[in-house]
């Protein structure tokens, strides 16, 4: 038998976006309307001080990682170009690779954000908020 064609694993292949890493999100919060919901609505969830603190920096992550995105795509189409350009160029490599591990880094900063409020929030706290996206508990 020839070598390689008798291989019966399979191989899976995953494109990874940033905007993909929502789905990595801890429940409810992998669901998009109550992701969008608790960081846009203005909901009366009973958060103390220090809860009210944490859901404003997982909002001032979440904007600041959009602004990222979409400066870093822009950043990266160029690089593209450039490398097609100056395929031998090591700096351009790099600097790409780094824009895709800062582009990642991001979406796993904002993720841990979403888990500690996510493990801060009382079941109260979760089953108001599904209520107000129109998820039966």
């Amino acid at each position: 038998m020839m070598r390689g064609f008798g291989d019966s694993a399979r191989q899976v292949h995953q494109n990874s976006d940033s905007s993909s890493s929502n789905n990595t999100l801890p429940v409810p919060f992998n669901i998009p309307i109550v992701l969008q919901n608790i960081l846009y609505k203005d909901i009366d969830l009973g958060f103390d001080a220090k809860l009210q603190d944490m859901l404003e920096t997982v909002r001032f992550a979440n904007k600041a990682q959009e602004k990222m995105q979409i400066r870093y795509a822009l950043k990266e189409t160029q690089l593209q170009q450039q490398m097609i350009l100056e395929p031998e160029n090591d700096a351009l490599k790099m600097e790409f690779e780094q824009i895709q591990l800062d582009r990642l880094q991001a979406s796993f900063d904002f993720k841990d954000l979403v888990v500690a409020l996510s493990d801060m929030m009382s079941k109260e706290q979760f089953e108001k908020l599904l209520k107000f996206s129109n998820i039966p508990v």
